[in-house]
């Protein structure tokens, strides 16, 4: 029986297309005030966020080096879309007294998410198995 083994550049793609995923089901789950969809309507928005965790998680699966990149692509492009999108309804509210948008600290904690992101596509996976140390047995007093 073969076991399936992820390694780090997979866990964390299933880590965060599972957060994508999530993050599309609320948006369409989720009552959304109107004044929040000035450029595109919100289940466009969660079809972008649903398309790109399974793409991510589904990604996760190839073993081959590097053809994972998909994954780590299609996370950081709808991120920093919804960044921009973030930031532009926070400049509208800026000129609106009518509309309320946090959308500068929605900006800022995607932009940190997408750094993350980029941090772990650029790890690599080791070539040879890491064997464990043996711990040598400690007495206590």
């Amino acid at each position: 029986m073969t076991t399936l083994r992820f390694g780090r550049r997979g866990a964390s793609l299933i880590i965060y297309g599972l957060i994508w995923f999530l993050s599309g089901l609320s948006l369409l789950i989720l009552p959304i005030p109107s004044e929040i969809q000035h450029v595109l309507a919100i289940h466009v928005w969660a079809a972008v966020f649903l398309v790109s965790g399974v793409v991510a998680c589904l990604a996760s699966a190839f073993r081959t080096p590097r053809t994972d990149r998909w994954g780590f692509i299609a996370l950081t492009l709808s991120g920093s879309l919804w960044a921009a999108y973030c930031a532009t309804t926070w400049v509208l509210s800026l000129f609106n007294p009518l509309i309320f948008s946090p959308g500068w600290v929605e900006t800022l904690t995607d932009i940190l998410l997408m750094v993350k992101i980029t941090v772990d596509a650029g790890w690599s996976e080791p070539t040879t198995p890491v064997a464990l140390k043996e711990v040598p047995n400690v007495r206590r007093k």
